[in-house]
């Protein structure tokens, strides 16, 4: 009625226009008269509403709404926070918390829980009940279908609004993790596990389980990367790389399947066990041995093993007897026809060739080899290729002996990695912890989807 000109809206009342004054035999004047008057009786008394909840009605109330809005959220923080990521560190010390990103990104977050908790609904209700029986009337007529039932909203319409709540909860976790390391407040991590909790539950408590199954399984390596110190420059890397999934378009995120049917392109080796082949050159034994020690026990401990319906098993050159023949020879035939997945980690070289039986090279290293193997090989009777290359470059001094050598390596790999991004989406890691955290989140999810 405002955009057809027939009410008239001044601060917190609602009036008639004179044009529509004078009818009063008009339906629409009579009308928009009894909802001026009520709009205004209950915008002018708190004990009706107050701001907090005048912004949950009209930015979470439906689906269209709360889209709309947390879009908008994401749009300001990113074009703010770009602006801001060009000051120098001096600048950001006192200044984070009053920035209009981060006003943004809280705001957005408490409009995803309002939308979750169905707080519109109470809203609605608990003004009803407040006002008498002609106006309740009216009041109600103005909310058609209040009571959402996230079981009834369609995927494709809830999807992206989850996609949108998660991407705001990792970013305000991110930005509170800047401001902790400015400011060097180790008070401040309570505060951080408090909106974890609180966000955890709203999920828990609102969200129908199938929901509840992607979400959580997106959010648990997040969590795992902030149990322990990180530096700036990690954490402005993980916020970047969130907002490039944020773009006028929208979320460009790829929401694991909601149904646990297993109707995907591949077909396990064995019933229920996803096998994984360990592939990594000799200069990635700490990364390789914690990945041995940690991803089946992590697979299981965070909920993956029962969401994917499946078990993990991790298979290594280390795990098999010494014996007569060519080493990776032996390999191939003991694991690669029999795996599921080839999850290869590279840090600073590619390794060594391997050679036929005549002395010609056969592949660049024993690791490329086996990747290859994998992607290469598109056919589901062959095994899914997983790969993740170290983020920082060596480190060597200019008058050290293997100098040359340390360089020729890191060319070999960087030549590989370019040679493979056509056929496979590699991710970059930084350090072992990062590295579990990705592979456990990675195998789950291409379990979900592929198998």
């Amino acid at each position: 009625m405002v955009e057809d000109k027939i009410l008239i809206k001044d601060e917190s009342q609602y009036f008639i226009s004179p044009r529509h004054a004078v009818a009063h035999d008009n339906p629409n004047s009579v009308r928009a008269r009894y909802m001026g008057e009520l709009l205004s009786l209950v915008l002018e008394n708190e004990k009706y509403i107050n701001d907090r909840e005048l912004v949950i009605l009209t930015s979470c109330f439906s689906t269209n709404d709360i889209t709309g809005s947390l879009f908008a959220e994401l749009k300001l923080f990113k074009s703010s926070y770009f602006s801001f990521e060009k000051k120098n560190v001096s600048e950001k010390i006192p200044a984070l918390r009053n920035q209009q990103f981060f006003i943004a990104i809280n705001s957005g977050l408490f409009k995803f829980k309002s939308f979750l908790r169905k707080e519109p609904s109470e809203i609605i209700q608990r003004v009803a009940e407040n006002l008498d029986s002609d106006n309740r009337h009216t009041w109600n007529s103005l909310w058609p279908e209040a009571d959402l039932d996230f079981n009834l909203i369609d995927e494709v319409t809830l999807i992206p609004i989850l996609d949108y709540g998660i991407l705001i909860y990792k970013l305000n976790i991110l930005i509170r993790c800047m401001d902790n390391y400015f400011r060097k407040d180790k008070s401040k991590q309570d505060e951080l596990t408090n909106l974890t909790e609180d966000f955890k539950s709203v999920i828990s408590l609102n969200l129908p389980s199938k929901y509840q199954v992607f979400v959580n399984h997106d959010l648990i390596a997040f969590h795992g990367q902030f149990k322990r110190n990180i530096q700036y420059d990690h954490l402005a890397r993980e916020l970047t790389t969130l907002l490039e999934l944020f773009d006028d378009t929208g979320v460009k995120l790829k929401s694991p399947q909601i149904n646990n049917k297993k109707d995907g392109k591949r077909k396990l080796k064995q019933p229920d066990i996803v096998n994984v082949l360990l592939a990594s050159p000799g200069d990635t034994q700490i990364e390789r041995a914690f990945l041995l020690d940690k991803l089946e026990r992590k697979f299981r401990t965070d909920g993956h093993e029962a969401h994917c319906q499946r078990r993990l098993i991790v298979h290594a050159w280390e795990d098999i007897a010494t014996q007569s023949g060519y080493a990776q020879d032996i390999i191939n035939y003991k694991y690669l026809k029999n795996v599921d997945i080839v999850l290869a980690v590279f840090k600073h070289k590619l390794g060594t060739p391997t050679s036929h039986s005549n002395g010609s090279i056969r592949a660049e290293s024993g690791t490329a080899e086996e990747l290859l193997y994998a992607i290469n090989n598109n056919a589901s009777k062959y095994p899914l290729g997983m790969a993740y290359f170290y983020e920082r470059p060596p480190k060597v001094q200019l008058d050290a002996p293997d100098f040359q050598k340390v360089i020729d390596e890191w060319e070999r790999l960087k030549k590989f990695k370019d040679s493979i991004k056509t056929k496979i989406m590699y991710k970059s890691y930084d350090g072992k912890l990062d590295l579990l955290n990705k592979a456990c989140v990675d195998v789950a999810q291409n379990i979900n989807e592929l198998f």
